[in-house]
């Protein structure tokens, strides 16, 4: 979930509240409404009406553009004299929270004001501006010259994407060339301003926003300075009504005397008629105290998780927590909310550096002061593979042993060349598996290479290691038949006391000879000319021979003991 806190400044705090004195804003509910007269122009002293009526919140100063032109078309006398409505502003009681009454706020043209007919005999006298921008719904407390705001939100937003890049731009403005009076604040000191509202936008990524600029009469300059202002991103589509929460930052220490709320249902780059704002129950709070302090905030780091552990200066209702990895922009992180002051962040990446914050909430969503802290996840390590090999004694093994005791072993093995994920998968608490076996079980082919590769598992995997093992074929090569392939070939076997091994290359290859009984009988190296194994014994022997890329196991029978 992203919150919908705008931050300023890295590292700038947020005052938080713990004594929470509410400020009902004028019609912060919008219980009362009243009706005001329509507009008219003069054709030739002749009144046409051009908007019947409509109706504001009472005790709402409702927005006007003044328009004052005159033209002669075909020799008449066209005077346009009037103030033109820039928010179609109506109640709604529809889904709205504790049954108050929410104001409706469209963003309108003035084609939708002006009749037709009077437009058209207007023609280009009218500002050009007036019908072809669309302008952002404005909820004002108080009193504001649209006449000089209007082209300084015209010029913010042509070029910005919206009103976390424009409050910058009205911030270094001279406030008193578009802001007159302001909600009085009679010493109350601002701290958030909360309510609910819905939106619709006319188009995906017509964002709304919300402003709070607070101004203190200067008494040397005899001028209006803005001391403090918050902001939030948070009125993005949503079809119910949902509660919102904004921050009042105050930028310097002089408190503000008055403050203008500005509500606008339309604040992307390219705004766009018909986007419709609903908002209700608008109430200021205090901060007189600050909410409880994080005193102190430690983390215990495992490979994917981190136990997280703080305490604080006073007791709180709740705490809010939001991470990331370290450089994340704050508002698009993970954002947790608990009562406790431990708590665990799991599926986190190993080796990797994270930021968190935390900070207090006392009650109704007001905040404390943000603390942070940077963590680095453990190492994805296991235990690693040692002394992988392919062994024969009275049978044939496939044995290891590991750095460290890891929770169990996987296998996976196919024949030579197969992707990993496509071969057999065995789990193992042993160090060895018997291949012999597996070929008795049919589950090896003969005369086959194989790739085998092993891995420790513990909360995390380590690193593959293989081998390559090629299966006996005791069938081939009898009667002195070369066998299929083969790196050597044994004859003739059965053998009589003797036989002799070729190699199909000249590449070296080492031979161990074992009995059954896994006594290594004799070791020797073949390398171009064929060599002769002396067999002292009668029975079965096995044959590996060893070369780069793996084991190969022959199996010679000596029918007969060498004579002495």
């Amino acid at each position: 979930m992203k919150k919908v806190i705008l931050f300023f400044a890295i590292g700038l705090t947020v005052i938080g509240l713990r004594a929470q004195t509410p400020m009902p804003l004028p019609g912060g509910s919008f219980e009362q409404w009243e009706t005001h007269p329509g507009y008219s122009v003069t054709v030739l002293f002749v009144p046409i009406s051009v908007y019947g009526s409509y109706t504001t919140p009472t005790g709402w100063s409702h927005l006007s553009y003044p328009v004052n032109e005159s033209a002669s078309v075909y020799g008449m006398t066209v005077n346009i004299n009037t103030s033109v409505p820039l928010v179609n502003t109506q109640p709604d009681t529809t889904g709205v929270p504790d049954g108050a009454t929410a104001a409706r706020l469209q963003t309108i043209m003035i084609e939708d004001i002006v009749s037709p007919t009077v437009l058209s005999m207007a023609g280009n006298m009218i500002d050009s501006t007036l019908q072809q921008t669309i302008f952002p719904s404005i909820l004002s407390i108080g009193e504001i010259d649209l006449v000089a705001l209007m082209p300084l939100l015209t010029s913010a937003t042509s070029n910005m994407g919206n009103i976390e890049s424009m409050l910058p731009t009205l911030l270094t403005m001279d406030v008193n060339d578009y802001i007159s009076g302001g909600l009085p604040l009679d010493g109350f000191r601002p701290g958030a301003l909360t309510g609910s509202y819905k939106y619709q936008s006319a188009i995906s990524g017509d964002n709304g926003g919300i402003l709070l600029i607070g101004t203190h009469y200067n008494t040397t300059t005899h001028q209006r300075d803005i001391v403090g202002a918050g902001a939030s991103l948070s009125l993005t589509d949503t079809p119910t009504y949902i509660p919102f929460s904004i921050d009042y930052n105050s930028l310097s220490n002089i408190e503000p005397d008055s403050l203008i709320v500005l509500i606008l249902s339309s604040a992307s780059q390219n705004m766009q008629q018909g986007s419709v704002l609903w908002v209700d129950n608008l109430v200021l709070w205090s901060a007189p105290d600050t909410c409880a302090a994080i005193s102190a905030i430690n983390a215990t780091t495992g490979i994917h998780d981190a136990t997280l552990t703080w305490s604080t200066t006073d007791p709180a209702d709740a705490f809010e927590l939001e991470y990331g990895t370290v450089g994340f922009e704050p508002g698009s992180g993970n954002s947790i909310t608990t009562t406790n002051t431990t708590l665990v962040i799991d599926g986190l990446n190993a080796s990797t550096q994270y930021n968190v914050w935390i900070r207090t909430i006392c009650s109704d969503s007001i905040y404390g002061e943000w603390s942070s802290l940077q963590f680095t996840t453990e190492p994805d390590t296991c235990a690693s593979i040692i002394n992988l090999a392919v062994t024969s004694g009275d049978t044939t093994w496939l044995t290891w042993s590991g750095s460290s005791e890891p929770d169990h072993w996987e296998i996976e093995y196919g024949t030579q060349g197969f992707e990993h994920g496509s071969g057999t998968l065995i789990e193992t608490t042993e160090t060895q598996l018997n291949l012999y076996e597996m070929e008795q079980a049919e589950l090896l082919q003969p005369d086959t290479w194989y790739d085998f590769y092993v891995r420790s598992v513990c909360d995390v995997y380590g690193n593959w290691a293989s081998v390559q093992y090629h299966t006996s074929n005791p069938s081939a090569g009898i009667g002195g038949e070369p066998w299929n392939n083969s790196i050597i070939n044994v004859y003739p076997n059965p053998a009589n006391g003797m036989c002799i091994v070729s190699a199909r290359d000249d590449n070296p290859i080492e031979l161990h000879l074992y009995s059954l009984d896994g006594r290594l009988v004799k070791t020797a190296t073949i390398a171009g000319a064929p060599i002769t194994l002396q067999l002292q014994e009668q029975g079965m022997y096995l044959l590996q021979a060893v070369t780069a890329n793996g084991i190969s196991t022959y199996k010679i029978l000596n029918a007969a003991p060498t004579a002495k």
